[in-house]
């Protein structure tokens, strides 16, 4: 993307590019995470809120990655204001 017409993107690390713009911390959860199901993102996710981490970027790689993220929140309160 670096070298994109429209969007030139030096740095395509998402948490470097977001945490300038959010107050709070931003962590990441790895597709290989995702990838051990929603029981294992749901575990990582509540893992993840007790290290004061505010914004979560969820990488996937695949549609069965990303048929993971919604119901691994399931039981998981998260405040409107995380969820980007």
């Amino acid at each position: 993307m670096k070298d994109h017409p429209l969007p030139p993107m030096g740095d395509s690390n998402l948490m470097r590019l977001l945490s300038p713009q959010v107050t709070g911390r931003v962590g990441l959860v790895n597709w290989r995470i995702v990838a051990k199901g929603a029981t294992a993102l749901r575990q990582h996710l509540v893992d993840i809120g007790k290290k004061n981490i505010a914004h979560v970027v969820v990488n996937a790689i695949s549609d069965s990655n990303l048929d993971m993220i919604i119901p691994s929140k399931v039981g998981i309160t998260i405040s409107p204001q995380r969820i980007l």
